[in-house]
């Protein structure tokens, strides 16, 4: 068949013209990606971490030609999404944004998640400590804070992460190199350096521990100043901020951020994202954004980022001790399963009296509430233990994906109807207590709950 007009070599050679045209692309859109790709970030919008990821899923796009896009897992002090990125498919399609953190969290029991879990791709940057207070606080340098802490120990509180990532190990070490106790400033979580400083300017705490590059916009601003930086000498883009050595202490640590996948994917899609993200972090758009952002550009291979991972992982667990940090902080705090176990216990006593009372004195009548009719007989009662305990479960298997809200609604729903509650009153008793525990457990009392679907 040939074109209206055109004789038929040349219509033969227009469509091959037209398949040649189209080869490149057909190439680049076949195999891998050929569907949407998505980063995790451990950590909360707002700090250095968010930002490098949104700059990098940017930059891969551009480079894969698929859609990137940046999912925010916080939650845990960086487990829930440093486990959501172990745990995803190694199929190359979900990426996580690692942090220096995954090499802490298993020294502390938080998670057996830990080097061995990833492919390490790309280590993008690297970021001193930094100490910061208001512009308005009354100290000016490193001297005057630190005299402060000695004359009045436990009296500021501070913040910049997670209990036990980075930025508070940088706050207990540093204490420790000053000669005073790592508990002499006292530590309120946060899920990120930019909950952080939001803290510092409402008063909620007097000194931020973070990098200079995260504080960046706030110092232009004259609403917070640095103090010192942990660095080996004055970073190029910061050189007024002295160091903690020219200051009389002699201390360094760094934080770092860098692109996993998880372990099991492929060695040619983990050689095809490399080969991307070196793509992306060769560019001029790289370059200007990390420097104008005051973020160190150091970019690892996956060699070398694989070796900076093993190294940290044994250096930072041995400071993490020496700090006295390990296990959660004084060591009179409850563990994680404090308040579970302390709750199932007590439930379990709970039941038990009920069966020793109904074995020694049988009840007059029976409640018209199925559950206290079932507690009153003593194989009911031990099987509502069993739904106790199913329902922890339960809990424990939707309450990530789903979040706490909606799965602490679920469950309770599921209790009124057991109870025999009109669905009115069970719904408007829901909306209350259920918003009633988060703002008592996740903003009153700091325990990080899992956002799931909904990012708060």
């Amino acid at each position: 068949m040939e074109l209206p007009g055109l004789p038929i070599k040349k219509t033969l050679a227009l469509a091959l013209f037209a398949a040649l045209a189209c080869f490149p692309g057909c190439l680049r859109n076949s195999g891998y990606p050929s569907r949407p790709v998505t980063i995790i970030c451990p950590w909360a919008v707002g700090g250095g971490t968010d930002a490098v990821a949104r700059l990098m899923a940017k930059l891969l796009q551009d480079e894969m030609g698929a859609p990137v896009s940046v999912v925010n897992r916080t939650g845990g002090g960086g487990v829930t999404g440093h486990t959501a990125g172990a745990k995803a498919p190694p199929d190359g399609y979900t990426v996580l944004m690692i942090t220096v953190e995954i090499a802490m969290m298993h020294h502390r029991g938080l998670t057996d998640i830990g080097p061995e879990d990833f492919e390490p791709v790309k280590l993008i940057n690297r970021d001193a400590a930094a100490v910061f207070v208001r512009t308005e606080a009354p100290w000016r340098t490193l001297a005057e804070l630190e005299q402060f802490v000695r004359e009045h120990p436990g009296r500021l509180r501070a913040s910049g992460t997670a209990l036990g990532g980075i930025w508070h190990l940088a706050c207990t070490s540093a204490l420790l190199a000053m000669g005073l106790e790592a508990e002499a400033i006292r530590w309120v979580p946060s899920e990120g350096s930019g909950p952080a400083r939001q803290e510092l300017l409402s008063g909620g705490v007097e000194v931020v521990f973070c990098s200079l590059s995260e504080g960046k916009a706030q110092m232009e601003a004259a609403r917070i100043r640095s103090l010192g930086v942990m660095a080996e000498r004055r970073l190029e883009i910061f050189p007024e901020i002295p160091t903690f050595k020219e200051q009389g202490v002699d201390w360094t640590l760094e934080g770092w951020r860098g692109l996993a996948l998880p372990r099991g994917t492929p060695p040619e899609i983990v050689q095809r994202f490399e080969a991307f993200v070196a793509k992306a972090v060769s560019g001029a758009e790289f370059v200007e954004f990390m420097g104008r952002g005051g973020y160190d550009a150091r970019v690892e291979n996956s060699q070398e980022f694989a070796r900076t991972f093993e190294r940290d992982d044994r250096v930072l667990g041995e400071l993490l001790r020496q700090s006295k940090i390990l296990g959660g902080g004084r060591g009179d705090e409850p563990g994680p399963w404090f308040f579970p176990a302390l709750l199932l216990g007590g439930l379990a006593l709970a039941i038990s009296s009920l069966i020793l009372k109904r074995l020694a004195r049988p009840a007059a009548a029976e409640s018209r509430s199925p559950l206290a009719q079932a507690a009153s007989r003593p194989a009911g009662a031990w099987l509502l233990f069993g739904e106790v305990l199913a329902a922890v479960l339960v809990y424990i298997l939707l309450s990530e994906p789903l979040g706490f809200l909606l799965t602490a609604a679920l469950l309770l729903l599921d209790l009124f109807r057991r109870l025999r509650t009109g669905w009115l009153a069970s719904c408007l008793a829901t909306l209350l207590l259920v918003p009633g525990a988060y703002l008592l457990f996740a903003k009153l009392m700091r325990v990080p709950l899992p956002s799931g679907l909904i990012p708060w």
